[in-house]
């Protein structure tokens, strides 16, 4: 019963997993992966959960696809000539070159963020026997309206300090005023 309350099942194997709700003043957030890979390679991929019901998914070069750290997702080349798994088929029986997905998922920010999208890229870098290796190359954040979050993420702050830098100057020419006013009565 514990493991159905954390979004689990009877089938697992009986540890609690990460809750589904969202926490309280939070709101979702997509976040996507895009897998990169040399053009002259003819390499293909799947992604493919280690556990729940979503079912393997081939990868199109520079595509975001969805993943999940809840599920573990793993990424898997596919050998020359393999046809693409069918679905509700589990790949943790093949042996084909993988690897954990090595990013955390982001699931939800404060209510107050702008951020409602997270596309981050990888790059594969080399296949070695049963290992793919993945570099990160970078990560985009975007607003609910499709904008690409970053570049001006600082101005709403300048703007603020700069307004506050100029109602302390303003506040203490209004002291300096009042201290010689009173400094010549006396």
């Amino acid at each position: 019963m514990l493991a159905l309350a954390f979004g689990g099942s009877l089938l697992d194997d009986h540890r609690p997993t990460m809750p589904d709700l969202l926490p309280p003043g939070h709101r979702p957030v997509r976040h996507e992966l895009a897998l990169e890979w040399p053009a002259e390679r003819d390499w293909r991929f799947v992604a493919s959960p280690t556990r729940g019901f979503e079912d393997p998914r081939l990868i199109a070069r520079g595509a975001p696809f969805a993943f999940s750290t809840k599920y573990g997702t793993k990424l898997y080349a596919l050998p020359a000539g393999a046809a693409v798994p069918a679905e509700e088929h589990d790949l943790s029986d093949v042996d084909w070159p993988s690897c954990a997905v090595p990013v955390q998922q982001v699931t939800s920010v404060p209510r107050g963020l702008p951020l409602a999208r997270i596309v981050t890229t990888l790059r594969v870098t080399a296949i070695d026997g049963r290992d793919i290796r993945l570099a990160r190359v970078c990560e985009q954040r975007f607003d609910d309206r499709g904008r690409e979050l970053g570049d001006l993420d600082w101005l709403p702050l300048a703007v603020l300090a700069a307004a506050g830098a100029i109602c302390l100057f303003a506040l203490d020419r209004r002291v300096l005023r009042s201290m010689r006013a009173r400094t010549e009565a006396t």
